[in-house]
């Protein structure tokens, strides 16, 4: 398995089943399989293939921040730090089994002043993003974290003069994934997606001149778990095409 950046879960082998188990059969319940005729046996025996996929975003990423770097030529630019606090949960097509788990996030901001009203403001920010998951018979209860390298770029627009009305979107490369369960981390980066693209929408209130607070929402455009499902005998019975983040921030920022 090493050396190789696709993942395959293969029959035979003690250690992989009761590792992957839990995962297999939460897919399987998010694809709404009917497991009360399947015996564990046989969905440990599935060998899931995860194809790994280039995202197009990351071209209109590079794009963009050339485009910024000709905008802040002639704009006046004020970089910052911020951070904070909030909810993120994962979208499935069940919501019942998972719950809202607390993020936070942290990292730089620079704002490019157009004119009194019309700003850019790119950020470079370390995040993290998952949810909670109910017991099942097979496992106790426990997080899944996404963490992320977020790159948000928002455009924004001053109805007063303390006030920010922000919008755009948000670029994220994932560095881990990591699930928590039975007392025990488990690695997963190998079985997400390695880019998640969004838009954010939020407010930002100056209290100072230097220091401001923020309340912004992600909605999460792609699938986080993307690949096929076979049988025994390489045949696809099914696709694995699920899963998107949502995150509610509170923050606060300072500007130098």
């Amino acid at each position: 398995m090493e050396g190789n950046n696709d993942e395959w879960i293969t029959p035979g082998k003690e250690h992989l089943r009761r590792y992957y188990q839990p995962f297999l059969l939460y897919l399987a319940t998010r694809l709404n399989y009917q497991l009360s005729s399947i015996k564990s046996s046989t969905i440990s025996s599935f060998p899931i293939f995860i194809k790994p996929k280039i995202p197009s975003m990351k071209k209109a990423l590079i794009i963009t921040c050339l485009t910024f770097v000709l905008i802040s030529s002639f704009a006046q630019i004020t970089v910052g730090v911020k951070a904070g606090a909030g909810l993120s949960n994962v979208q499935f097509p069940d919501p019942s089994s998972n719950k809202a788990r607390l993020a936070y996030y942290g990292g730089l901001l620079t704002e490019i002043s157009l004119d009194k009203k019309f700003i850019i403001q790119p950020e470079l920010l370390y995040s993290v993003k998952g949810y909670k998951f109910s017991p099942t018979v097979y496992s106790s209860g426990g997080r899944l974290s996404l963490n992320y390298i977020s790159v948000p770029v928002l455009a924004g627009y001053r109805p007063a003069d303390k006030l920010k009305i922000l919008l755009g979107p948000e670029f994220n490369f994932l560095t881990s994934a990591k699930s928590r369960f039975d007392n025990t981390d488990h690695d997963l980066t190998k079985v997400y997606k390695k880019f998640d693209f969004g838009i954010d929408a939020g407010v930002a209130y100056q209290i100072q001149k230097s220091l401001g607070i923020e309340v912004r929402y992600y909605y999460g455009l792609t699938y986080l778990l993307q690949g096929v499902v076979t049988d025994p005998f390489g045949n696809d019975i099914g696709a694995v095409k699920i899963g998107k983040n949502k995150v509610l921030q509170v923050g606060i920022c300072y500007k130098m």
